[in-house]
């Protein structure tokens, strides 16, 4: 049990999933009032700084904004301190009557957006490391947002995928890192056992860059994605899966 600061991008977007799960708190019930950006002065900016949630096609969802203990004494009152829909803090310091959004359900695995307007702040995760391998499900048909949900940086090559005939699809599928205005940047594809003994040799299963497996079943003479591809944690990226009931399966960090 501990606790883990992520650092944020400043005067950009940050694409954070949550490393530590909540003690008593169950994936899916983690809620916004999990997340503790930085504190005062040179903190969390109520007034500019947003956690967004994305929709499948990478569009912002649902945007909320932060009034941090500093702030709420400063201009506010200190029981206003939390979370808000982001058009309640745009406005000038006043008392405010909007309801809180701090029991909005962000479920563990889920990658969101974060913008920081200044260097320096971070947003804090508290809980427990999981010990196992976290399977994280994925869309069919459609992006999930999701990432390195351990407190450790993580290889690409220790990620994998649900095996199998039903599994990942080697030809269509990939997981792909963002840049900080949202575009894909690297795209990568993933060759499971199942499809490497089938189509390849068996020893041909791993990562490796996207177009290299859109090619016709054959030997493959590409390199595997190097031991330099790695995801600190926190880190989120896009992955897509063509059919549904597929899982992204993060080593264990321990």
């Amino acid at each position: 049990v501990g606790y883990q600061n992520k650092d944020l991008n400043g005067g950009a977007n940050s694409f954070v999933v949550q490393t530590l799960l909540p003690c008593g708190v169950t994936k899916a019930n983690v809620t916004l009032a999990d997340f503790q950006p930085k504190d005062g002065e040179e903190g969390w900016d109520y007034y500019n700084d947003m956690l967004a949630t994305l929709k499948q096609n990478g569009n912002l969802d649902k945007k909320y904004g932060y009034l941090s203990p500093y702030w709420a004494s400063k201009y506010y009152n200190a029981s206003d301190a939390g979370w808000y829909d982001y058009s309640v803090l745009e406005q000038d310091p006043e008392t405010i009557e909007a309801e809180k959004k701090d029991s909005t359900k962000i479920p563990f695995g889920t990658g969101f957006l974060v913008y920081a307007s200044k260097a320096g702040v971070t947003l804090t995760f508290a809980g427990e490391v999981l010990e196992d391998e976290i399977a994280i499900p994925l869309n069919g048909g459609a992006n999930t947002f999701v990432g390195n949900v351990t407190p450790v940086t993580i290889r690409l090559n220790q990620i994998s995928a649900t095996d199998g005939e039903n599994g990942w699809d080697y030809y269509n599928d990939m997981l792909a890192t963002l840049k900080t205005n949202g575009n894909l940047d690297k795209k990568y594809g993933y060759l499971s056992p199942y499809w490497a003994g089938r189509y390849y040799n068996a020893s041909d299963a791993g990562w490796y860059d996207y177009s290299v497996l859109e090619q016709d079943p054959e030997t493959i003479e590409a390199e595997k994605v190097p031991d330099t591809v790695v995801f600190g944690p926190g880190d989120a990226f896009l992955v897509y899966t063509a059919k549904a009931n597929i899982e992204l399966l993060i080593p264990s960090p321990l």
